[in-house]
């Protein structure tokens, strides 16, 4: 029942139903898609999500802290405006204001939309500025505006990431499916270890949105998530997978 493209529709229906209130577009979807890119759908490059989504930022990356870190803000008063500093979102400026001096221009989603080269160019500068480390700001024009896209969070530390795994999930699909879900089944009794993979592999859209620096969760919390698995009558006794996005690249 997601529809295609679905960050547009969600922010759209988000907009409708709570009129003023900031709207924060995040996930794999809004990710991949903050810079003018391929669309396989309609086999042409879109624009940035932010332009059609009308999102006030977009959240890139895993997003964990940046997400607190924004609600903490927004809870004590800040403009979602004030909110442009922070690494890992992503936003647009108006059409009559001014992007940061400091960012790397890449070429504009006019460019890359008419010319291979350019998207091939394009695409080139955002992977050489995905660590975080030394990333510098990107700043990419469509038509009088300018999507200015912040470097990367850092990574998450072994006790950060244990934190985060240690939150109480269901490990359930949304309950108004009915149908078997094949991408379900397949993940329902696997265990992530590890995310981010410094492979940087050309078919791969992992650096864009995890990053090239692997990041471990404890022995400790594996085991934990294993057995609170095995406390569930729904779990068959068989962890079907132990690692992160690619080959076992643990510690």
């Amino acid at each position: 029942m997601r529809p295609d493209r679905a960050t547009l529709a969600y922010c759209q229906r988000a907009r409708e139903a709570y009129r003023g209130v900031p709207v924060i577009a995040g996930g794999v979807e809004a990710s991949l898609r903050r810079l003018a890119h391929y669309d396989y759908w309609s086999d042409t490059v879109r624009r940035s999500i932010l332009l059609d989504s009308k999102a006030d930022l977009v959240v890139f990356g895993m997003g964990e802290e940046v997400l607190v870190e924004i609600a903490r803000r927004l809870a004590d008063g800040e403009s979602v405006g004030g909110l442009r500093d922070l690494r890992g979102v992503a936003y647009a400026t108006g059409a009559s204001e001014s992007p940061p001096s400091d960012g790397l221009v890449i070429p504009s989603y006019d460019e890359v939309r008419t010319t291979k080269r350019a998207f091939a160019e394009a695409t080139r500068l955002i992977h050489l500025e995905t660590n975080p480390y030394n990333a510098r700001r990107l700043i990419q024009w469509h038509s009088r505006q300018a999507v200015v896209c912040n470097p990367p969070r850092f990574p998450l530390s072994e006790t950060a990431m244990d934190e985060v795994y240690s939150l109480p999930y269901s490990r359930r699909p949304h309950p108004s499916y009915r149908d078997p879900i094949p991408a379900y089944e397949m993940i329902k009794d696997s265990v992530t270890a590890v995310r981010g993979c410094f492979g940087g592999c050309t078919f791969c859209s992992i650096t864009l949105h995890q990053g090239r620096i692997v990041q471990s969760r404890s022995q400790q919390s594996i085991f934990d998530e294993i057995r609170g698995m095995a406390d569930d009558p729904a779990f068959n006794g068989v962890v079907s997978d132990l690692g992160g996005p690619t080959a076992n690249m643990y510690k």
